[in-house]
Parts: structure tokens; C-alpha cells; sequence
């Protein structure tokens, strides 16, 4: 009876409850677009990374304080604890944090002979705050690291081996953190595992990372150093020089395949700017496989441009700015050069002349892409601010913390241009 309903399951399709249109998915009343999704678990992330300088008693300065990871030599070695008493040596560093801990503190900062010196209210504190991070960091495991596992994967996750016989598989390799999940929904039947690797991009793998260290062709056929040793490539794999981290039934081959899918995953999900170049071994100097969607969002930018070739750019200016509002001196040539994508583009004109048009224009005909504006003046900024929102232009003021919304028009002063947080910003656009 099973086999039959297996086969009827598997020869049946289901209904449609996905609808795609250009960007935006729409699964019953919900809708939504992939920048969307993209944004919030951005959010997300800034929201854990927040926590976790609050836990690691770094809140003032930010992460960026903690020791830094070194990619490039990173390796999973179990004998390791660089991170140990970390945050008791924050706490006793600062008299403010000893005062908000302890409950008994002497003047020279000596705790008295109470067994238990912590206050109550820190600890419950402390431990809101570690669950908190922990919801976050588990969601972003759960989406970004790759197709999302059903909850009786992800919720097998073990950082540290258990007392009855469950083994660790969080881990790192090849640069990156990655974990494992075994079960599946077919597991009670079949009783056999699916090895299956999940990769985590750097800003999330440092926030699981404890410690405070070349892709394969696409070729499926034997490897001939394999064949000359008298096997296949997947003998070679299943028996010999296996690693300590893998599976019973994974191997080496498969965990490289997870690893490109959960790096296409990030790129998806405009995340690991950093980590998308550089797929060789060393890290650099090579140059990253174009994924599926690529091609997609280079036609959707060529199509903007499509579109902004057939505006009436005259009568738009008009709309924009009043009936009698007329270009003036290389206004027009200069947008026109600017909506069918030449470039670079040397405007040179004086105090008032007209200068912000050439990017003000093209972004009220057309609410898609984004505009980086660099000001070097907080008043002038402020001022073009202004003037977007009176033509209703979407636009925002970059500001180094909190959220950052995907707008049409952005702009930032050169102090904030060249910081990591911006360049990692602009890399997902």
C-alpha cells in the first residue's frame, strides 16, 4: 500500500501556490520582492551582531573590537580555547561593569567571600540577552545558509559532542563555517542518513565562530589520479584518506557541490560580498562562476535602461519641476548620456548650475536601481535630502549605524564612502 501511494505521490503534481511577477513572490496573501527579503535578514544580522558585543562586553565599540578571525588560516582544531574568560576579563577591566555584576565589591575591586558574587538581575539579564542572539543567529543559519532544512534538521545542530554519542557538526573548513544535518523526512523508513553541508558567508560565521583562525570542476566522471590508484573517484571518497569531519556517507566531492549551493545561496540573498571572489584555495585571484540569476539581473538593469530611453524627458522635467521648467545649458545631453548607460561621465558646471538634475531626473523617471550620491557637506546633503522627498524621489542619508534601506537614491559623505560597512552595503545592491 505504501508503494503504491509512493508512486501515485510521485507521478501526482501539485497545485501551484507560488506566483512570480519580475521580482516579487506571492504565495496566497502574502507578497513580497526579494529585496525585501534580502533587507530584513540584513537587519537581522546587524541585530545579532549587536547582541554579541553586548554579550562579549564590547557594546561601546562594536564587534569590531573582538579579536579578529583569520580566514585564511582558519582550521578546526578541537585542543583550541583562544576565547576562554573573555568577557569575566571585560567585566573586571571596567569599574562600571564590576558595580552592574557583583554584588559585594571592595574599593581596590575585590569581591567578598560570597560564594555566589553575581547579582541576579545581570545574570537573568545577560541570559535574555544571550537568547535573543541565539533566535537570531539560528534563523540566519536556517535561511542563509542555503536551502532552508526542515525543522527536525536544523534543530539537530550540536555545537559540542554529547554524552550519548551525538557528534559535533558545526565546523569549520575551507575558510568558511559550515554544519551538518543528517535526518530527513524519509529517515524512519529508509533508516539511512543524507549527509547534507550547509556553508555559513563570514558575517554570520563569525558569530558562531567560538574562538577569541579550489573548487571542484563540475565534472562527475573519475577523477584519473583516482583511477590510476585503481578505483573511482567515489571508492576514493567513501574508503580512502577520509577526513575526521565527514559523515559515514558523505564525502569529499558532495561536501564541495554544498558548498558551491550555499555560496550561490548568499549571493542570491545579496550577502558575503566578500566571500564571492577569490574560489580558489588561497582565497584570491580567482575569478567567481557566474550563477543563474545573474543573467536575470543583468537583464532587468538593461531593461531599466529600455525604459528610461522611451521617457518623454522633457515632459517629465515639466512634471518634476513646474510647466515652464525648461533643461538650460548641457543639462539634456548630459542625462540623456546617463539613461543610455554610457559612462564615466565628467560633468563640470558651476554653483547652481544644475548639476543634481543629472542624477535627480532620471531617478523620478524611473524608481528602480539605485543612485550614489557622494556629498562633502552635511548642509548640501541635507539640502538634496530635502529636495527628493518635495518631488516625492525615494531617497535616504547614510548614517554608519542601524538598518539601511534600499532606496533610489542614496547619499553618503567620503568619510562614510570608503568604510567597510558601506562597501559590503554596495556590493549587495
Amino acid at each position: 500500500m505504501r508503494t503504491y501511494g509512493m508512486f501515485i505521490r510521485y507521478n501526482t503534481a501539485a497545485g501551484g501556490t507560488i506566483d512570480w511577477d519580475g521580482d516579487c513572490i506571492k504565495h496566497r496573501k502574502i507578497k513580497f520582492t526579494m529585496g525585501t527579503l534580502s533587507h530584513i535578514l540584513h537587519i537581522l544580522t546587524g541585530e545579532a551582531r549587536g547582541l554579541l558585543a553586548e554579550l562579549t562586553a564590547v557594546d561601546e565599540e562594536g564587534v569590531e573590537a573582538l579579536p579578529p578571525i583569520e580566514w585564511s588560516r582558519l582550521e578546526d582544531d578541537h585542543s583550541e580555547g583562544r576565547g576562554k574568560d573573555w568577557v569575566l576579563r571585560r567585566i573586571l577591566e571596567s569599574k562600571a561593569r564590576r558595580k552592574s555584576w557583583f554584588t559585594g565589591e571592595t574599593a581596590d575591586g575585590d569581591k567578598d567571600g560570597d560564594d555566589n558574587p553575581y547579582k541576579a538581575s545581570a545574570v537573568r539579564k545577560y541570559a535574555r540577552t544571550f537568547e535573543q542572539f541565539r533566535e537570531r543567529l539560528w534563523m540566519l543559519m536556517h535561511m542563509v545558509a542555503g536551502q532552508p532544512a526542515r525543522s527536525t534538521e536544523i534543530l539537530g545542530i550540536r555545537f559540542i559532542n554529547t554524552i550519548n554519542g551525538g557528534v559535533r557538526n558545526i565546523m569549520a573548513h575551507n575558510r568558511m563555517m559550515c554544519f551538518v544535518t543528517s535526518y530527513h523526512k524519509g529517515y524512519r523508513y529508509k533508516a539511512e542518513g543524507k549527509i547534507i553541508y550547509r556553508y555559513l558567508l563570514r558575517e554570520i560565521g563569525e558569530l558562531l565562530e567560538g574562538d577569541y583562525g579550489d573548487e571542484d570542476d563540475d565534472d562527475t566522471g573519475d577523477n584519473p589520479a583516482d583511477m590510476q590508484a585503481g578505483h573511482g573517484t567515489h571508492v576514493a571518497g567513501m574508503i580512502y584518506a577520509r577526513e575526521l569531519q565527514q559523515g559515514p556517507a558523505g564525502t569529499a566531492a558532495q561536501r564541495e557541490k554544498f558548498r558551491r549551493v550555499s555560496r550561490q545561496w548568499h549571493q542570491l540573498l545579496e550577502f558575503g560580498a566578500e566571500d564571492w571572489g577569490g574560489a580558489g584555495r588561497n582565497g584570491a585571484g580567482a575569478k567567481r562562476r557566474r550563477c543563474p540569476f545573474d543573467a536575470d539581473r543583468e537583464t532587468a538593469r538593461f531593461q531599466r535602461f529600455a525604459r528610461l530611453n522611451r521617457v518623454d524627458i522633457r515632459g517629465e522635467l515639466r512634471n518634476m519641476m513646474g510647466d515652464s521648467t525648461e533643461f538650460r545649458g548641457q543639462q539634456e545631453s548630459v542625462i540623456r548620456a546617463i539613461i543610455r548607460g554610457e559612462g564615466p561621465i565628467l560633468q563640470v558646471a558651476g554653483t547652481g548650475g544644475g548639476k543634481s538634475l543629472s542624477f535627480m531626473l532620471p531617478a523620478y523617471c524611473s524608481s528602480e536601481g539605485t543612485t550614489i550620491v557622494i556629498v562633502p557637506l552635511t548642509a548640501l546633503r541635507e539640502d538634496m535630502h530635502g529636495r527628493c522627498e518635495k518631488n516625492k524621489i525615494d531617497s535616504y542619508v547614510w548614517q554608519s549605524g542601524g538598518s539601511h534601506p534600499v532606496t533610489t537614491i542614496i547619499f553618503v559623505t567620503p568619510e562614510s564612502a570608503v568604510t567597510k560597512g558601506f562597501r559590503d552595503f554596495v556590493n549587495r545592491l
